[in-house]
């Protein structure tokens, strides 16, 4: 097992400084400054091999973080020259999904020490707490197959890929950047380059090294590997993304090897489309020589895939093929068995995990033709998971399955319309079916989706309410990613911002905080929202720890104090908004606060509190001067000084 699990990733998290634990408190290094070049500040971690810390490289001011190895191993030969292969394997690595190595070394107590680039964001297994949409799993494991392929070119396996050692990083943009980690029991294919003259393997065969749940089937068995070990444990990555959890898992990690040699992955839900499915199946074959041959084929097959599935020709490729499977009714008086997520993921993380673990994923493309043939293709194969022959109820494992009287051809031919931008036809097939079964769910979505195609006050309103009446009668519709998809977008339309909040706050729960988010952060005055309606949103917003982190408080409070003298409550209200601006303080809200004169008593409020909120306006704006003219006044003096 990889010894120094976790370690990386914890130490790369920055805002703590750990206390080191009992047997590493005679070998605090903080402080010290090592080859003369950088210095260490904290301590964030700590694992099996020894202590990661934070520190800064002196000449550049280069925040790093430095893995120092414990003395106990840096006395085995064997470990500590597995330490300085990690070295030396990352370091031949310059791309920009692999961790920089900066330098190896032996501090004056003889200890061995790799410095690296710090990074701040998350383990890829803090990411997959449900089911990751499958575009953006793609996006995911194209980065791990990009620094595979670069690995593999210079002579490297990797031989522990897993989410714990993928680190998920954001750029200037937002843009999500993953960095390949630990090549802490890499083998070194090519032996002439490791310059110690030693021809024998890294590892004997029979060793087993890795973590049981992204093993690949040679490597649980203890034989020789290649570069197609890391393939399949890319595989179980993807398909850990797509699923929510690994196919193999439990306490007995020998139970789970002997389960990559043998048992076959559970199949991945029926909504994940075809292509990719297959793709993944290929990628986790048991005998390597049927799997993918390379990361380069393998990431060259992804890329396609991605702009298939963008474009909408995957969803094409899938609504023939379903149209032309689909049983017929007569003989089959049961029902298709539903898409249903991995039973380790709860039947509401594919979309609300979202906003439970306060991450905001990129929304839909805004495009109308990429998201209306995502929901077609969606809506096909929703087909045999939402549609009853008989119209009976049915259930499932304790779970009630969806439930439709509407025949799957009239289904696919409503996709075509709406596929092809042909609203009218599309309400022309509607329009009747809706007649006969006023309370089909299935029914007001496409209804909704139809009159959204060409957005008017009145067509938008209409399909807002329709996507409405849907999830009151079918709440589970919010767990499918392309519903949801297309109502975030409608939500989003110029029409009917003031009922997409109100839906927000009504319906949708904590998977509608990202659109109220964006309600409250706009800057834009046109699109500003009532003191109201706002503070409707920010009372919605505090039900999920985490979310106060991402509201604009200085936006809001210049809003605020632009704003509370409409109400009836004015005083009042300056009240609460005083104690706000003592949580978040800032020089825009200090520069506002010094336009704002004596508030006037109204006729809904006693005087006496209209005196007190212009007491306390003076006390808070006296507060804010010391902190803000002061730090102006000095900086003045530095400017002038030089």
């Amino acid at each position: 097992m990889d010894l120094s699990r976790g370690c990386y990733a914890r130490a790369t998290m920055s805002g703590s400084n750990h206390e080191l634990s009992a047997p590493y408190q005679a070998f605090d290094l903080r402080g010290e400054v090592l080859a003369e070049r950088y210095r260490i500040d904290e301590v964030v971690g700590e694992g099996g091999m020894g202590v990661v810390y934070g520190g800064e490289q002196i000449s550049l001011h280069r925040p790093v973080a430095i893995k120092v190895l414990s003395p106990e191993l840096s006395e085995d030969a064997n470990l500590r020259g597995r330490f300085e292969r990690e070295a030396r394997s990352t370091a031949r690595l310059e791309h920009p999904n692999i961790v920089q190595v900066l330098e190896l070394g032996m501090t004056e107590r003889g200890l061995m020490f790799i410095v690296m680039q710090r990074l701040d964001g998350e383990d890829l297994s803090d990411y997959i707490t449900g089911p990751i949409a499958p575009l953006r799993a793609i996006e995911f494991a194209l980065q791990i197959l990009r620094a595979l392929e670069h690995a593999h070119r210079q002579g490297i396996v990797h031989r522990d890929l897993k989410p714990d050692n993928i680190f998920v990083t954001k750029d200037d943009s937002g843009a999500e950047n993953l960095k390949l980690l630990d090549f802490g029991i890499a083998k070194i294919m090519d032996s002439s380059e490791r310059g110690d003259g030693d021809n024998s393997p890294v590892t004997q065969i029979g060793m087993i090294f890795g973590t049981p749940q992204y093993m690949s089937p040679e490597q649980a068995s203890g034989m020789e590997i290649d570069a197609r070990s890391d393939l399949y444990s890319a595989g179980l990555m993807l398909y850990t993304m797509l699923s929510g959890a690994p196919p193999f898992d439990g306490d007995d990690l020998g139970a789970v090897a002997r389960m990559q040699v043998t048992v076959e992955p559970p199949p991945l839900s029926d909504a994940i489309p075809a292509e990719l499915r297959a793709f993944v199946t290929h990628m986790l074959k048991k005998d390597r020589d049927e799997r993918v041959s390379s990361a380069s084929e393998a990431r060259s097959c992804l890329e396609k895939m991605r702009l298939a599935l963008l474009s909408g020709d995957s969803a094409l490729h899938r609504s023939r093929t379903r149209e032309a499977d689909a049983p017929d009714p007569a003989s089959r008086p049961d029902i298709v068995t539903p898409v249903e997520p991995h039973p380790a993921a709860s039947s509401r993380d594919r979309i609300h995990w979202n906003g439970e673990n306060r991450r905001i994923e990129p929304r839909a493309p805004r495009g109308r033709g990429i998201v209306m043939a995502a929901a077609a293709a969606a809506a096909v194969l929703l087909v045999a998971a939402l549609v009853t022959w008989n119209q009976r109820p049915h259930r499932l494992e304790g779970d009630e399955v969806f439930a439709s009287s509407i025949a799957p051809a009239s289904l696919t031919e409503i996709d075509r319309a709406l596929l092809a931008n042909d609203s009218t036809t599309a309400l022309q097939i509607i329009q009747p079916l809706r007649d006969e079964f006023p309370e089909d769910p299935i029914l007001m979505w496409k209804s909704g989706s139809a009159l959204s195609i060409k957005p008017s006050r009145t067509n938008s309103s209409r399909a807002l309410a329709r996507y409405e009446d849907a999830i009151v009668r079918r709440p589970e519709l919010l767990d499918v990613p392309e519903f949801f998809a297309e109502l975030d977008e409608l939500m989003r339309g110029r029409y009917v911002r003031a009922e997409a909040v109100n839906l927000a706050l009504q319906r949708l729960d904590s998977s509608g905080h990202p659109f109220l988010l964006e309600q409250i952060n706009t800057p834009k005055s046109s699109r500003s929202l009532s003191y109201i309606d706002r503070h409707r949103i920010l009372d919605a917003l505090a039900t999920s720890e985490g979310n106060e982190a991402l509201i604009d408080w200085e936006l809001n409070l210049v809003q605020d104090l632009t704003q509370f003298r409409r109400l009836d409550t004015a005083c009042e209200t300056l009240l609460l908004v005083l104690d706000s601006i003592s949580q978040h303080p800032s020089k825009k809200v200090y520069e506002r606060l010094k336009r704002l004169k004596r508030v006037k008593n109204g006729d809904a409020e006693p005087p006496e509190i209209c005196d007190a909120a212009s007491k306390r306006l003076e006390v808070t704006r006296d507060g804010l001067s010391k902190e803000f003219e002061t730090a102006d006044n000095a900086e003045k003096a530095n400017v002038a000084k030089k």
